[in-house]
C-alpha cells in the first residue's frame, strides 16, 4: 500500500510541475504581448496621450500588474525547480 502511495504522490507532483510549467509559458507569452502593445501605444501615441492623466494612470496600472503577475509566475518556477530537488 505504502507503494502505491508513493507512487500517487510522484505522479501527482509530475503532473502538477507539468501543468504548473505549461501555464507558466503561456503566462510569459501574454505578458511579453501585452507589454509590447503597451509599448507599441506609447511609441506611435506618446505626443498625443501623454497628456492624457488618465492614460499615464492605466499604463502605469498595465505596468505594474503585469510585473506582478511576472514575479507571480517566477515564484511558480521556482517552486517546480525545488520540487525537483527533492
Amino acid at each position: 500500500m505504502r507503494d502505491i502511495n508513493e507512487s500517487a504522490k510522484k505522479f501527482d507532483q509530475e503532473t502538477f510541475k507539468e501543468i504548473t510549467r505549461t501555464l507558466s509559458h503561456n503566462i510569459r507569452e501574454d505578458l511579453r504581448i501585452i507589454l509590447g502593445f503597451i509599448e507599441l501605444l506609447d511609441t506611435r501615441y506618446h505626443n498625443d496621450l501623454t497628456k492624457d492623466a488618465d492614460f499615464k494612470k492605466f499604463v502605469f496600472y498595465i505596468v505594474e500588474y503585469s510585473q506582478k503577475l511576472q514575479a507571480t509566475n517566477e515564484d511558480l518556477i521556482r517552486m517546480c525547480e525545488d520540487m525537483d530537488g527533492e
